[in-house]
């Protein structure tokens, strides 16, 4: 079913309107929840993908392993009434990047066991990511990991990957599985870039035909030729980012290469990450291009940040006494600095407007921390237990507002937050399912 659907995805690049899919690259529950409650009224096949660093054999930053993780979405999607024979688990950057300061060999050995666990889940969707130096190994030019290293061990993960869906098989005699794979890694720094304006550079057709003919070469070398048959994706990069403070908005005439070698490759198709932010026009015309792919984290959880900081605004007019509100601003910044891992590198501790706003949204590692969740439940007790006048609605959340006024939403906090973040899906929705894709 998995391999089926993204041949028929690839083979739709050859239409007028080609068509694509969504890849939510979120753990948060209020992300997963606004999606499966936007799809619930769809036939559509969901993309549901954990990072390496969000998800792994150690639990990663989510505290959550492989089958943590399926078994959390799997849940989730019960809950809305998702079938879960729609939903696609996928692994993202599946390599070495969460061990990459340890020896090669050591780092590779527990990249194995990270793919081995993603496929042991049911994961059917793997990214194969080696391309990260490691320690011990010599940089090439650039200071890059040689390409036919990277491709290599690439290999090795795949090779792993298949063995471990065999072993898993109904049938052992059989060599076919579900599992597809994306191959390439020519993106923007995971969760978005400080460098935006005008230092991006759009993967050439040279880079894209390196890569696929490294990695193919390297894939028949191990006798994986089945699974290349299943290579359905290649990462690259056309032209869209991030930073702190700005997008790069795409513009498809500078990407005007890349798109005609991708659309005459006719065995995968594009997968553009680091999408979010872009208006719904300019991802419809990523997949038009041959981007089929379209990742999305960040600004998901950043729609949610927006909803949460948007009522704790209006519980602060509300009530009056300070030590009854949930303070929650107060509380993520505190618990912030107090643990600053996940933010260190990306913006200065004195820059508050990066600590609130910024659009990297580093915020979102901090919603899971006992002390937030905490300041979460007081502020939606808060809300729930006072009418918002209409006049703080519209003045903090005006779409809400209108939603609200027209019977269309419940004045009720989780529905706000979650129809803020659906806000955000219904872009995605328009640029892969359907250009008239209503509400």
């Amino acid at each position: 079913m998995v391999k089926e659907f993204f041949e028929n995805l690839i083979k739709s690049k050859e239409n007028d309107n080609p068509k694509g899919i969504v890849s939510i690259c979120s753990s948060n529950p209020y992300v997963l929840k606004a999606f499966f409650k936007r799809e619930s009224k769809t036939n559509e096949m969901l993309l549901i993908e954990s990072t390496s660093n969000q998800v792994n054999q150690y639990g990663g930053y989510t505290g959550m392993k492989p089958i943590d993780f399926r078994n959390y979405v799997f849940s989730l999607a019960h809950e809305y009434g998702v079938d879960k024979d729609r939903i696609i688990l996928g692994g993202d950057h599946l390599g070495p990047n969460p061990f990459r300061n340890l020896t090669n060999d050591v780092a590779m050995s527990e990249a194995c066991n990270l793919v081995k666990e993603c496929v042991k889940a049911g994961y059917k969707k793997i990214h194969l990511d080696a391309s990260m130096l490691l320690k011990g190994d010599i940089p090439k030019d650039l200071g890059i990991l040689d390409p036919e290293i990277s491709a290599e061990r690439a290999a090795i993960l795949c090779k792993v990957a298949e063995e471990t869906a065999l072993e898993n098989s109904d049938d052992p005699n059989s060599n076919s599985t579900e599992l597809v794979y994306v191959i390439g890694t020519e993106v923007p720094v995971p969760g978005g870039s400080n460098e935006v304006e005008g230092k991006v550079e759009i993967t050439t057709p040279d880079r894209l035909k390196m890569t696929i003919e490294l990695t193919k070469k390297a894939f028949l070398k191990k006798g994986l030729n089945g699974a290349w048959d299943r290579v359905i994706g290649v990462v690259c990069q056309p032209g869209v980012e991030f930073g702190d403070r700005h997008v790069l908005d795409y513009d498809r005439k500078k990407a005007q290469r890349l798109i005609k070698y991708l659309k005459n490759i006719d065995f995968l198709v594009g997968e553009a990450h680091s999408t979010d932010y872009q208006t719904k026009e300019h991802l419809r015309e990523l997949v038009n291009d041959g981007f089929a792919i379209l990742k999305v984290g960040p600004a998901l959880t950043f729609a949610l940040r927006e909803a949460l900081f948007a009522l704790s605004f209006i519980e602060n007019e509300l009530i009056t006494d300070e030590s009854d509100r949930s303070s929650l601003v107060k509380v993520l910044e505190k618990t912030m600095l107090k643990n600053p891992k996940w933010w260190e590198g990306h913006f200065d501790r004195d820059s508050k407007l990066s600590f609130r706003y910024s659009l990297f949204d580093r915020i979102r590692y901090y919603w899971n921390y006992p002390e937030v969740k905490k300041s979460i439940e007081k502020l939606f007790e808060n809300i729930k237990n006072n009418d918002i006048p209409y006049s703080l609605l519209s003045q903090f959340l005006p779409n809400q507002y209108w939603k609200i006024r027209n019977k269309m939403l419940k004045p009720d906090p989780i529905y706000i937050v979650l129809d803020r973040i659906d806000e955000v899906i219904l872009d995605y929705m328009y640029a892969t399912v359907d250009l008239h894709y209503q509400v």
